[in-house]
């Protein structure tokens, strides 16, 4: 019967704990938006200097940059991105090499191939 031991506690289900599992998911999130906001800074910054970059810029056809610009602002780039916050994935910068699934939604976001 030790499984159920936490039922015969009368503060089991207190308020004071059903604040308190609220308060750390409420913190729980609040990190992960940190976290989101400090990884989408590092790449805003690493954004700006690749475009004031003179190498990369010529570099870059127009019609490949008009493609990533279109993608950033698509509805469906901003949902990934949502979605990968509320996901319980570790991303850590710089960002290791993509593989499988990441290698597919990858390609799926930006057709570099596309003619």
């Amino acid at each position: 019967m030790e499984c159920c031991h936490h039922r015969h506690n009368p503060d089991y289900d207190s308020p004071e704990n059903h604040d308190t599992f609220k308060l750390k998911k409420e913190l729980e999130t609040l990190k992960s938006e940190i976290s989101l906001k400090n990884i989408l800074e590092q790449n805003l910054k690493v954004f700006n200097n690749l475009s004031e970059s003179p190498t990369y810029l010529n570099d870059c056809p127009l019609e490949l940059y008009a493609r990533l610009i279109s993608t950033m602002e698509s509805k469906y780039f901003l949902l990934r991105l949502e979605s990968l916050n509320g996901s319980n994935t570790k991303i850590e910068f710089p960002f290791k090499k993509a593989i499988g699934d990441d290698k597919h939604s990858a390609k799926i976001l930006i057709n570099v191939n596309q003619n």
